[in-house]
């Protein structure tokens, strides 16, 4: 798995490298020797992303975008936010052309800088300052200019794993209607977080079984460790690995690593990572060895009870055990031999000193990676989770404004849709139902049927009693005697 990674890479170099680049790492070994300023320099200008560093900000702009930041707004779909910025689904007023390749319009906008005093991104920028900000117009210059290359640091440190097939990728640092960040890769897919949502309701409805919940979890955490082996590669460390920060591609069937926001070139300083997947809770040196701790914990997520909350470093040993570790309710009936290998593996990974953990690379090749299900097995389980998500998801509506559907022969119609769809969920433990369940679904999301859902909603809330004021300490009277 990972030689085939790392010869796309090679493979794919022509589309978006220029050959005139080298890696951080390769860059960072250089510069150890005695040389010119001039050399240094020169050596810099050729790590990944320099040429879009050097051209700054390019401004572009949304289709249709209008001219007033809060009519923007709603040309941007909000998918998210983390500590280093928010994530926004756009489509751009034009095609991007990069290196000679026409990437679309279809993107993911990071935004991670907005300067408006009254509404600055992050909410913090100008918490240090004091009083008037027009009495700190120096300082505030300096904010921004530190802000600004910490967006570029960013870009260079995502850039260096272009075509990386595991990491997501980046391709321009841009300003959109007053905001800075960096346009990336739109992933057709959901993060980890919601997937094992997903998993444990398909699990506790018998959608599928426990082993094929447990082959999406390896081929999660062997996907990272691979995007982590190849971070290593290039000399830098994500540093900040969680279920909320890996996607799933439904369009490659891959997993990816996704907000290199606190990335960072290998042997310097970085922030501790999110809560419960750290191994050190305060500044530290960025390494290969941290990122499989993260990964450690994010197998170990998918294996315990969703109501333990692990300590802010996540399991340690003392956890790590059959009789002691949480496991979700979901996978009782698994053997002990095989949840003895998985926390087995987790242990591994999270092993102290750091320098006793196995590399990425060592991991991959353990038996336990070594015999994966086949992606498009994987891939089926996982598109049957998201068909149990949606098929709860509109029995649900349905249910709650049935009988305020007036009219009775669309009611009898989507009473009958709704009937034969559960059927086909129970034939399905018995035979493949996937693609008339897929056909099915379609119908009952189809435009004119949201649409009568909609106004049966509307008519239910129309009808609902209006909420009785709650009286004041005093409303007794004007005398004030109790009842």
């Amino acid at each position: 798995m990972l030689r085939a990674a790392r010869r796309h890479r090679r493979q794919a170099s022509g589309d978006q490298i220029a050959f005139d680049t080298l890696s951080p790492s390769l860059v960072a070994t250089l510069s150890q020797e005695p040389i010119k300023q001039t050399l240094a320099a020169a050596l810099a200008a050729m790590k990944p992303g320099a040429a879009e560093a050097n051209a700054g900000f390019r401004q572009v702009r949304l289709a249709g975008s209008p001219t007033s930041l809060d009519a923007a707004q709603s040309l941007k779909q909000r998918l998210g936010s983390g500590r280093y910025g928010t994530a926004y689904s756009v489509r751009l007023s034009e095609d991007l052309i990069k290196n000679g390749k026409n990437l679309g319009r279809e993107f993911v906008f990071k935004a991670i800088l907005r300067t408006d005093p009254h509404n600055p991104l992050p909410r913090d920028l100008y918490a240090t300052l004091r009083g008037d900000l027009t009495s700190h117009v120096a300082a505030i210059e300096s904010l921004i200019r530190e802000k600004k290359q910490s967006i570029i640091n960013e870009f260079q440190i995502t850039a260096a794993l272009t075509r990386t097939a595991h990491v997501m990728q980046v391709y321009e640092l841009v300003e959109i209607d007053g905001e800075f960040g960096i346009l990336c890769e739109k992933i057709d897919g959901e993060n980890v977080r919601e997937l094992i949502d997903k998993g444990m309701a398909g699990l506790g409805a018998n959608v599928i079984t426990d082993r094929e919940y447990v082959d999406l979890a390896k081929q999660v955490v062997a996907d990272v460790l691979i995007a982590i082996a190849r971070c290593a590669d290039e000399g830098v460390a994500h540093s900040d690995i969680s279920i909320s920060n890996v996607m799933y591609d439904r369009d490659q069937k891959i997993f990816k690593l996704i907000d290199m926001g606190n990335g960072t070139e290998m042997g310097k300083r970085r922030q501790p990572g999110a809560k419960g997947y750290t191994d050190s809770l305060s500044m530290s040196i960025a390494n290969e060895r941290s990122d499989i701790y993260s990964a450690g914990q994010l197998f170990a997520h998918f294996l315990k009870d969703s109501t333990f909350e692990p300590g802010v470093r996540g399991f340690d040993d003392q956890l790590l055990t059959i009789e002691a570790f949480p496991f979700a309710e979901e996978l009782a009936a698994m053997t002990s031999e095989d949840k003895a290998e998985m926390l087995s593996v987790v242990s591994s990974m999270v092993r102290k000193p750091p320098e006793s953990r196995p590399s990425s690379e060592e991991l991959l090749r353990e038996p336990f990676f070594g015999q994966l299900t086949p992606r498009n097995q994987m891939h089926d389980s996982y598109e049957k989770l998201v068909r149990w998500d949606r098929s709860f998801s509109i029995s649900t509506r349905i249910s709650n404004c049935f009988w305020d559907i007036e009219d009775d022969v669309a009611r009898g119609e989507v009473e009958q849709l709704l009937a034969r769809l559960n059927e086909l969920w129970h034939e399905d433990a018995d035979e493949d139902c996937q693609g008339e369940i897929k056909n099915m679904l379609d119908k009952l999301h189809e435009p004119s049927l949201l649409a009568l859902l909609s106004r049966a909603e509307q008519r239910q809330y129309a009808q609902a009693p209006a909420a009785e004021p709650v009286a004041s300490p005093d409303s007794a009277g004007a005398t004030g005697t109790p009842d």
